[in-house]
């Protein structure tokens, strides 16, 4: 019994040390504790001043000003304010720049000339303004005009092929309509179009949308607030173009005439065209007319309009002014003759069921061509055809025939249009 209460007198001893560390720990922490929070409190609570610089100021009343006819002159820069604020560092702390409003009242102003107004500052929540770097501003007053200035303007950044070329642009609006102070609005010259194409390769016309800005009359360019421009873009046509020298050119219904024999010329021989390179590129020549051969017996001039094929677009031009040409057929020894064909000679296509009668016991055909082949040309060389195929009623009907040379390789041939008349049955 007295070793086992020895024993626990000298355990008890060994912990005792170690509860009074324990104590003396946790008296720390709440005295470290306490501090802190009186530290936090002391700094949130503390009076502070906190700086804002560039506040911008807002000209309040500047619309019903140029309803009396006048506005601002100046440059146009803003103005700003440094403000600084006095509060609570918790307070200040969640102010932003958005909250602090800085202005000029000018509502009372109807007048041109210099005036100064007071920098005004709008009350804050949980804050006071200790000072501000500007007070006050002089401004200047001025009669409010508008004015129209042209557009003028340049493309940059683009490539074209070597038979491409870009027109001049084209602006819409061509003037802008700019209203502000009279003093400043005067030193306007023009609007300026920059339009950058981004290394684009142009190879056709192309329209773009750009902003611009003002350029006075030294070449600088002007910002101001109190100018106000009747648009904020400008939309710009570029146009894109070649030029190309086309032969004008003639078809033939039969291809009856021989270059031996006949000549046909045309005047201009060529057109010289400018516009889009979609159309032009792959236009090697103008077809001004279809010749038929059987119309025409003796020389003659013939005038047709130039038409361009297909659909040209709108920016196709001709650069000389051309806009129809002559055709001059000239013969060279020819000569024509007149053969009578019998009725019993024609071939005919039967109108189906129905029987049929021709009225013309023969048809008078003229031929045409160099004169010693037409004087040797047979009668039974020349074929008469008509289709009564058609002809599906009783009646008396015109119906057109064709006549034709059936030597092989001769240059004589049929002129003129021929029709029989006939009965169906």
């Amino acid at each position: 019994m007295g070793i086992l209460n020895k024993k626990n007198i000298a355990e008890d001893s060994e912990k005792q040390p170690e509860k009074k560390w324990d104590i003396m720990l946790k008296v720390v922490s709440f005295i470290m504790a306490v501090l802190i929070w009186f530290g936090v409190i002391f700094f949130e609570s503390n009076i502070v001043e906190r700086t804002f610089p560039a506040i911008e100021v807002e000209i309040i009343g500047l619309k019903e000003l140029q309803a009396h006819g006048y506005n601002i002159l100046g440059s146009g820069n803003n103005l700003y304010v440094d403000v600084v604020l006095e509060g609570k560092n918790s307070d200040l702390s969640r102010i932003s720049r958005s909250e602090i409003q800085a202005y000029i009242d000018l509502n009372d102003v109807d007048r041109a000339g210099e005036i100064i107004r007071q920098v005004q500052i709008r009350d804050i929540n949980h804050a006071t303004v200790v000072s501000q770097n500007l007070n006050s501003a002089i401004l200047h007053i001025d009669r409010n005009i508008k004015r129209d200035i042209p557009v003028d303007g340049e493309i940059v950044g683009f490539s074209t092929d070597a038979d491409i070329k870009t027109g001049d642009l084209i602006f819409s609006p061509e003037f802008i309509t700019i209203e502000g102070p009279e003093q400043l609005i005067d030193t306007i010259s023009h609007a300026w179009v920059s339009a950058d194409l981004a290394l684009t390769h142009l190879e056709r016309s192309r329209n773009v949308t750009e902003s611009f800005v003002l350029i006075d009359n030294d070449g600088d360019t002007v910002r101001s607030l109190y100018i106000r421009p009747s648009e904020n873009i400008v939309h710009v046509s570029i146009p894109v173009y070649m030029t190309k020298e086309l032969p004008l050119r003639v078809d033939y219904r039969h291809g009856y005439y021989n270059v031996a024999n006949v000549s046909v010329k045309i005047t201009p021989e060529t057109v010289i065209l400018r516009g889009s390179p979609d159309y032009l590129r792959d236009l090697d020549e103008i077809i001004i007319d279809i010749i038929n051969e059987k119309e025409f017996s003796e020389d003659r001039t013939l005038r047709r309009p130039v038409n361009l094929p297909g659909h040209p677009p709108e920016d196709i031009r001709e650069l000389n002014g051309v806009t129809s040409a002559d055709i001059e057929i000239a013969f060279t020894d020819m000569t024509t003759r007149t053969i009578v064909i019998p009725v019993t000679r024609f071939d005919i296509i039967p109108p189906g069921t129905f029987e049929y009668h021709i009225q013309e016991p023969n048809l008078q055909i003229q031929i045409f061509g160099p004169a010693d082949r037409v004087n040797t040309t047979s009668p039974f060389s020349i074929s008469i055809n008509a289709d009564l195929s058609g002809l599906t009623e009783a009646g008396t009907y015109p119906v057109p025939v064709s006549a034709n040379v059936t030597a092989e390789d001769s240059p004589v041939f049929c002129i003129g249009e021929y029709s029989i008349t006939v009965e169906i049955y």
